[in-house]
């Protein structure tokens, strides 16, 4: 645990959140990757429709994008909706995709995790962080936190 539980959060609340936080952050980074993909590509078409569908996405009419505009990303694809219970699916697919056991992407996910609380931990100790802000699990910590792991280990 990176704190104990505050006073709104009963539960094992506090990592749930930073799981659901991390995969909301590579569903950012997917769509950035998606339109930054059709701009570099010149398919301005694309970008329109890509947005269209992202927009569909938000209003629920939507689940995932069409082939089409998926097919320009560099990463694999995502199913959308942070505590959809079909996050496993879309851990098998990409476990399909990149030739590896599901597994295999688990254990990613895991470590993911466990650099997060690893970085967390180093914020408290370092006074960077305190345990009042961890707790109130502000949007810049959520967002923050994963993508500072993601920014080290592609660093490395």
């Amino acid at each position: 645990r990176l704190v104990p539980v505050a006073g709104r959060r009963r539960s094992s609340g506090c990592c749930l959140a930073m799981l659901q936080g991390a995969k909301a952050a590579y569903q950012v980074l997917w769509a950035a990757d998606l339109l930054t993909n059709a701009c570099i590509l010149l398919r301005f078409r694309l970008l329109e429709q890509t947005l269209r569908e992202f927009k569909e996405l938000a209003a629920g009419s939507r689940d995932r994008l069409s082939p089409e505009c998926s097919a320009i990303s560099c990463l694999p694809p995502v199913l959308v909706g942070l505590l959809q219970s079909s996050w496993d699916v879309a851990m098998q697919q990409t476990a399909r995709q990149l030739s590896v056991k599901g597994s295999e992407v688990s254990d990613a996910w895991l470590s993911f995790k466990h650099e997060m609380v690893r970085i967390g931990q180093d914020g408290l100790a370092k006074g960077l962080l305190t345990r009042d802000y961890v707790a109130g699990i502000p949007p810049e910590l959520v967002i923050g936190l994963p993508a500072r792991v993601m920014l080290d280990t592609i660093e490395r």
